[in-house]
């Protein structure tokens, strides 16, 4: 949701060693995924491309384990 797009993106994800994929948003995603209404928003999406969980704020690495474990358990 950035204004300035990837390129104010990148240096964080940079900084921060993210190892996971970004989706940079816009009104179309903004809607596709139910509406933002905080940054950040972190959402873990299924292996059939449906939110399994949507958490506004930060979110912590624990918190996001937690999050995996249980969906690749539930297959």
């Amino acid at each position: 949701m950035d204004k300035d797009g990837w390129k104010a993106v990148k240096l964080f994800v940079e900084k921060t060693a993210m190892n996971h994929r970004v989706i940079l948003g816009n009104d179309r995603v903004e809607k596709l995924f139910g509406g933002v209404d905080s940054l950040p928003t972190t959402f873990i999406v299924d292996r059939d491309g449906g939110i399994a969980s949507q958490r506004d704020g930060l979110v912590s690495k624990s918190s996001s384990e937690t999050g995996i474990a249980r969906l690749l358990e539930a297959r």
